[in-house]
């Protein structure tokens, strides 16, 4: 699928967000227009967000596997200017430029003795932004959630549940989940919220440039957990985040977030089966060119305790937690971490 916005569309924004109706397909959206958003009217200026479809069924002896996330790209060469003035409220985040493909859930074991399935990987997705995007102070007036320059999320669909009915016997597992793909961000133009005399209140986190590629965790019982995907942020443009976040501010505020986090394995009920194994994060690549500048009244370091912390680049590899076991079995080794 493609979609072409041309410069003199005079719309306010693009949007393909749904569901991957049949296969996996690959959805490109080039937009060449200025646009001018209205946070109070809706949530985004260029957004790709699909949603693949859950496993049915059962091949072989297990569940059916998740549908596989969507390959999704976008290009700007726009200018977005984005205000708050017109005032209203919203609990839904803002992304300015906004591109996720999610991995369908595996199905549960249809059937007793039967595996879980398996998960579907999250999509492979790139954004290249040749456009300023500027969000005026009173965007953070409206916004009660997140606050995004440009959002890209690859993320894995879970494995699905086994059915052990019988009595407890057999060796059934729960479906592993998917793997996250590779998350590509190019950005050459500047990105700015707030004004040094006018910073954007903050009550929830602000990046600039967020980037995850996320396993998500295996199915119950002892399901293993999805890797993580390689990420990979180009930035040579500025970076300007003037903020004033409230007290109750208990997100991340960055110039740009990068992850690769492996999802976690599921414990074992099961002394025949050792707890699930947690998958590894992969590598995660920034390589900044351009000024990034962070003023905010929290100290910088400072985040959720899910490890979603504040800096001016914040890049990080995860792996995730291994599952625990059954009395007679062995826990489920941790992922590791991207070297």
């Amino acid at each position: 699928v493609t979609c072409d916005v041309p410069a003199d569309a005079g719309l306010t924004g693009a949007d393909a967000s749904g569901s991957s109706l049949f296969n996996v397909y690959d959805y490109t959206l080039t937009s060449e227009a200025d646009l001018q958003v209205d946070v109070g009217v809706q949530a985004f200026g260029l957004r790709v967000k699909l949603q693949s479809l859950d496993g049915s069924g059962d091949i072989g002896d297990a569940g059916g596997p998740g549908v596989d996330g969507s390959t999704i790209s976008i290009t700007n060469f726009g200018d977005m200017d984005v205000s708050g003035a017109n005032g209203g409220s919203t609990t839904e985040t803002f992304v300015a430029i906004h591109a996720e493909a999610v991995g369908g859930r595996g199905a549960d074991a249809p059937d007793a003795g039967m595996d879980g399935g398996r998960g579907g990987d999250g999509g492979y997705l790139t954004v290249v932004n040749n456009g300023a995007i500027t969000l005026d102070a009173a965007v953070g007036d409206v916004v009660d959630a997140n606050i995004h320059g440009i959002f890209v999320r690859s993320y894995a669909g879970e494995g699905g549940a086994q059915d052990s009915s019988t009595f407890g016997l057999g060796d059934q597992v729960g479906g592993n989940s998917g793997d996250a793909k590779d998350s590509i961000v190019e950005n050459h133009g500047d990105i700015i919220f707030g004004a040094a005399d006018d910073p954007m209140t903050v009550k929830v986190g602000a990046n600039a440039i967020h980037v995850n590629a996320q396993g998500n965790k295996g199915g119950p019982d002892n399901g293993e957990g999805g890797s993580g995907g390689t990420v990979q942020v180009t930035n040579d443009a500025g970076i300007f985040l003037y903020l004033a976040p409230v007290e109750a501010f208990d997100g991340s505020v960055a110039g740009i977030f990068a992850r690769s986090w492996g999802g976690d394995g599921v414990a074992s009920n099961d002394n025949s089966d050792d707890g699930g194994r947690g998958e590894e994060g992969r590598p995660v690549k920034v390589v900044n060119s351009g000024a990034i500048y962070v003023e905010t009244t929290r100290p910088l370091g400072w985040g959720a305790e899910d490890g979603d912390f504040s800096a001016g680049i914040y890049a990080i590899s995860l792996g995730g937690d291994g599952g625990r076991s059954a009395n007679d079995s062995t826990g489920g080794a941790g992922g590791g971490a991207s070297q």
